[in-house]
């Protein structure tokens, strides 16, 4: 989990693994050189619970670097990832990992709701693609970071990419699923992405010059190149409309979520 500035809604997302009916967890924080009230809130509890730990980091150098060291320092089989405003179903981790073993899959992801600051407003679940192949990796990125679970022996020899802000999951998620471990979905939704202050929006135009070079790498050509980015802001384009279409037409309200959290 990494945090720079997110005092205002880690708790809820530590609180969220804390609930977890699997017990059998370890929490990596990485405090990427916050400056706000982040550090006291985080320094008592690897004293309340011996499976939390944090590790800081002086200066700000970004997710992509402080989700590396997350994953170099995790001991388990298994690897999850949770932004610091984010937040899990209390069922998530058993239910994927039940998936996960019962069909023997290396990279897995479910279905999540978008939910406001105050955690009041939830859309209807997000559809996602039943399995991400190669071909659906190269049109766009499918594959919420808050939901992915993947096998820790597959992703050794690889990293999020610094150089890529905003973009840097999708690099991930391409170069394992090019690697020959397509991604399964578990089709029920069992996190929260919070959605801040027009952050999707933020996300989705500022993750662009990342995208661009991704295709630029990857693509065996030029023409090749540009119908990559084409088609990932075509389709990316359409599903940043249908969630904002959703989150306005038909919300819902979970109060128990909030309830939990408590």
């Amino acid at each position: 989990m990494p945090t720079f500035n997110s005092g205002r809604f880690i708790l809820d997302a530590i609180t969220s693994v804390v609930l977890q009916s699997h017990r059998n967890w370890e929490l990596i924080i990485i405090d990427d050189g916050s400056t706000d009230e982040t550090h006291d809130l985080l320094e008592p509890l690897q004293r309340l619970d011996e499976r939390i730990t944090v590790l800081n980091v002086t200066e700000n150098l970004g997710q992509a670097h402080a989700r590396n060291l997350g994953m170099k320092a995790a001991s388990g089989e298994l690897l999850a990832f949770l932004d610091a405003d984010d937040i899990w179903d209390p069922q998530k981790l058993n239910d994927q990992i039940q998936f996960m073993r019962r069909e023997r899959v290396d990279f897995s992801y479910t279905s999540f709701f978008r939910i406001n600051s105050d955690l009041s407003r939830i859309s209807s679940p997000i559809k996602i693609p039943k399995i991400v192949t190669p071909d659906l990796i190269d049109q766009y990125n499918p594959i919420p970071l808050l939901t992915a679970m993947v096998r820790k022996d597959i992703v050794l020899g690889h990293s999020f990419d610094t150089r890529l802000f905003n973009a840097e999951d999708y690099q991930f998620w391409r170069e394992i699923i090019h690697s020959g471990h397509p991604c399964r979905a578990l089709n029920l939704p069992l996190a929260y992405y919070r959605v801040v202050n027009g952050s999707t929006s933020h996300r989705f135009y500022r993750c662009i010059p990342g995208v661009v070079e991704i295709n630029m790498k990857y693509r065996p050509n030029l023409g090749s190149s540009i119908h990559g980015i084409l088609s990932y802001l075509y389709r990316s384009s359409l599903k940043h409309l249908e969630y904002r279409y959703r989150n306005k037409m038909r919300p819902r309200i979970k109060p128990d979520l909030k309830n939990s959290l408590r």
